[in-house]
């Protein structure tokens, strides 16, 4: 819409005009100094209209939701930061992953309220729209690790208790279907997640996939004892890669029921593999030299 003067966005949201509040977030004002610079003077004015629609409802020809989503892009910052809250205000799962994009953009400090206010959206809609969005922009597009990982472990300690099992799906899918970039950054992910990641990464080391070698790794960092029956059957695995992975991985763990197999693997054909667990063997330290450890049940090789 062209606007002929400035929308007094004030008596709009008194009145409740909801059509026109959205059109208001279009309404750009041009000026150009002595010096040839432009400037928008229109910026106060959508950013005033985008919180003015917090209240405002949808009707058959007007969807707010989706008007406020677009002006995530807008080019003011303080445009940007009025979307994302009343967004969050307004409880819009379907700007998850917009949110989650505009939360995790570039490092600028300029636009730091607005990636605030995108992240605080976030935790207001928190559940598993938003843990599902934010793994989602870390898999595809990767992010500042601490800044990502500190919002995902407040959805999730938020959130319903299915908001865990969300993020980790949404990971697991990555890591089965994604390039190894994408494989990498989902099983980071899942280590983000801590106890709830070790089952969903045994499931994918379990299958065969590509993304076995990402998911080995991400279990050493984890160093949960449950990965140990698991692992330490690939110490045999045909591909020497697999094979120093999970010795590393072990080695990580420390579970000393693994020293003998480890031991074993110390007189491996491949180098990389017999010197990954002769490290892993020493990692354990006095615990490998202890003769009566109770082997994983069912693990090949600990008998």
């Amino acid at each position: 819409m062209l606007w002929r003067r400035r929308p007094n966005v004030r008596r709009l949201a008194r009145r409740g005009k909801s059509r026109r509040l959205v059109s208001a977030l279009t309404y750009s004002d041009f000026v150009t100094d002595r010096l040839g610079r432009v400037y928008d003077l229109g910026a106060s004015t959508r950013r005033d209209a985008a919180l003015a629609l917090g209240s405002a409802p949808d009707t058959d020809d007007v969807d707010v939701g989706s008007a406020l989503i677009e002006s995530l892009r807008d080019p003011s910052a303080e445009v940007r930061r009025a979307a994302a809250k009343t967004l969050g205000a307004r409880r819009e799962t379907r700007a998850a992953r917009a949110l989650a994009d505009a939360g995790l953009s570039s490092r600028d400090p300029r636009y730091e309220h607005a990636r605030s206010a995108a992240v605080e959206a976030l935790f207001h809609l928190s559940g598993p729209e938003a843990a599902r969005a934010l793994v989602g922009t870390v898999v595809e597009r990767g992010a500042d690790p601490k800044r990502a990982r500190d919002i995902l472990s407040r959805i999730v300690a938020d959130g319903r208790a299915d908001t865990a099992q969300s993020a980790a799906s949404t990971a697991v899918l990555a890591l089965l279907h994604g390039d190894d970039g994408a494989a990498e950054r989902a099983a980071e992910v899942l280590v983000w997640l801590g106890p709830a990641g070790v089952e969903p990464l045994l499931g994918v080391v379990e299958s065969g996939n590509g993304a076995r070698l990402a998911s080995i790794r991400a279990l050493g960092r984890l160093r949960d004892l449950r990965s140990t029956e698991t692992l330490v059957a690939f110490l045999s695995h045909d591909e020497p890669d697999v094979r120093r992975a999970t010795a590393i991985a072990l080695g990580e763990i420390a579970d000393p029921r693994v020293t003998r197999p480890l031991l074993a693997a110390t007189s491996d054909s491949d180098y990389g593999v017999r010197k990954a667990a002769l490290e892993a063997v020493q990692a354990l330290g006095v615990a490998a030299s202890l003769p009566d450890f109770e082997s994983p049940a069912g693990a090949s090789g600990l008998d």
